[in-house]
C-alpha cells in the first residue's frame, strides 16, 4: 500500500514511507541508495509503513540510519537531520 509522504519540505508523492527515508538520506548524504546500508538495521521497513499508515497524527518514530537522525512522523513527514 502506498501513502502520501512528505520529506524536509520536498513536493508529496505516493510512495511508502520506509522508501522516502532512503531516498532522502541518499540525498543529503550525495550517495547513490545502493551505497547506504540496509534500512533493516536501523529499523524493520514494513512495520514502519504500517505503523504510519495505521497511525494518526500524534505518531513520532525516532531512529538513526547511516548516521543521520531520522523522524517520521504520522502524517508521513520525513525528516532527516
Amino acid at each position: 500500500m502506498l501513502m502520501k509522504t512528505r520529506s524536509n519540505g520536498r513536493t508529496c508523492r505516493d510512495e511508502p514511507v520506509s522508501h522516502t527515508v532512503v531516498q532522502t538520506v541518499a540525498e543529503r548524504n550525495d550517495v547513490s541508495v545502493n551505497e547506504l546500508p540496509p534500512l533493516y538495521d536501523s529499523v524493520e521497513p514494513d512495520a514502519l509503513n504500517a505503523l504510519v499508515r495505521r497511525s494518526g497524527d500524534d505518531l513520532r518514530i525516532a531512529f538513526r540510519f547511516a548516521g543521520r537522525q531520522i523522524v517520521v512522523d504520522g502524517d508521513g513527514t520525513v525528516t532527516v537531520d
